[in-house]
């Protein structure tokens, strides 16, 4: 019988067949939406309200900011695109991101992108942020949240896309991620501007095997991700259809 070229590299375990991605040692498998997207999902508010680019700018100042500092997080391999590490900061280093941002005018569109999660969610590492200036309303800030997962819980739609491209931005702005010369890489512009290309849907692939593989190798509690889920559970619990008892429905 012909081998299947599609499955190269899979390893068969019964009726399942492994991916090589999967078969690494020491590897932890990661689930997008209940791993991953809880520990992104506070640059999904970013990118909603300021677009790619200014949540690429903000990465950039938080890594500017911890790369000479002496908390644990600078010393250990973590990823400023995932919440958590905001956890491993000191005080001083926290004080510092916020008055960068606060320089480059930048802060207050963050506090307000980031107020549903500020706000409402008790285990959320990056509440130093602070609150906005100006007044939300629960509800509102409800479904700014709803809206956002909603946007990102797609993992091969554009935004979340974006989200799992942040992880390697992160990486290569800390210098921790570097390509071998001559690697063949795909144009990674192409997963946003051109999502349903060859070459988009390339980059995509490109940037979501490095995510997983880049958070199967960390050591992230999954703490926060249980509250997430949780407490959205109970902020926008599911609603379903009422019916007369006498309906033929």
């Amino acid at each position: 019988m012909t081998k299947n070229r599609n499955l190269k590299g899979y390893k068969r375990e019964g009726k399942r067949f492994i991916p090589p991605m999967k078969q690494l040692e020491g590897l932890k498998v990661q689930n997008y939406v209940n791993d991953m997207l809880p520990e992104l999902v506070w640059l999904g508010l970013i990118h909603d309200r300021k677009g790619y680019v200014f949540g690429r700018d903000v990465l950039d100042v938080v890594l500017k900011v911890v790369k000479d500092g002496e908390s644990k997080a600078s010393a250990q391999n973590v990823n400023f695109a995932l919440q958590y590490a905001y956890g491993l900061l000191n005080q001083d280093e926290k004080d510092s991101i916020v008055c960068e941002w606060a320089k480059k005018s930048m802060l207050s569109d963050i506090q307000y992108a980031l107020a549903p999660l500020t706000l409402l969610y008790d285990g959320f590492s990056m509440k130093f942020v602070g609150p906005p200036c100006t007044m939300v309303s629960e509800s509102t800030l409800i479904r700014r949240m709803s809206e956002c997962v909603a946007n990102h819980i797609d993992k091969s739609g554009v935004p979340a896309v974006a989200l799992h491209g942040s992880m390697m931005l992160a990486r290569l702005l800390t210098g921790k991620m570097f390509f071998r010369r001559g690697m063949d890489l795909p144009d990674f512009n192409a997963a946003i501007n051109a999502p349903n290309s060859d070459e988009g849907r390339r980059a995509a692939g490109f940037l979501r095997a490095s995510a997983l593989a880049d958070m199967g190798s960390l050591e992230v509690s999954n703490a926060w991700a249980k509250e997430f889920w949780n407490r959205n559970a109970v902020l926008s619990p599911c609603a379903y259809p009422s019916f007369s008892e006498d309906s033929d429905e």
